[in-house]
């Protein structure tokens, strides 16, 4: 594939539930050849850092959580992640419902692994309420349901 040609899984519309499938790796020691980057003449070390600053999915009661992903995996692995399919596959989760918020990490760090063939490093900070600190905020409210009946009536 070259760099301006488009993952054939983007061609068709923006996934509108859970899509894994959507992540798609590229070849690192590929595209450093197409550079012209000799990896053995060029040592790279450290790692890709990522930052996802709209990440938003749905708590068991179907409340909207959000907050800023940040994963992380050595620059010496054969695979990095395509940035379109990342965000496509981001937003493929904001209306799927997880238990906990652990239970949504893991499924991310299972589907990103799989889709690098390497460990990754991830963590979710929340959003900072330090602006406010004498208000509470929709976000840090306990809701038990949250049930949505669409109402003409009440537009």
């Amino acid at each position: 594939m070259k760099f301006n040609e488009i993952n054939p899984k983007h061609r068709d519309k923006i996934p509108t539930e859970y899509s894994p499938d959507i992540l798609f790796s590229l070849n690192r020691s590929e595209r450093r050849k197409n550079l012209n980057i000799n990896y053995h003449e060029n040592k790279f070390y450290g790692f890709d850092a990522w930052t996802v600053y709209e990440l938003s999915w749905l708590g068991k009661e179907g409340v909207p959580n959000s907050g800023i992903l940040y994963f992380s995996y050595s620059s010496s692995s054969k695979k990095f992640i395509e940035s379109k399919s990342l965000k496509l596959y981001i937003n493929s989760l904001n209306n799927k419902k997880f238990e906990s918020k652990e239970t949504f990490l893991s499924l991310l760090k299972e589907d990103l692994t799989n889709c690098i063939e390497e460990e990754i490093e991830l963590e979710i900070a929340e959003k900072p309420n330090d602006f406010y600190p004498a208000v509470q905020t929709l976000d840090t409210l306990k809701i038990d349901t949250c049930l949505i009946i669409e109402n003409p009536n009440s537009l």
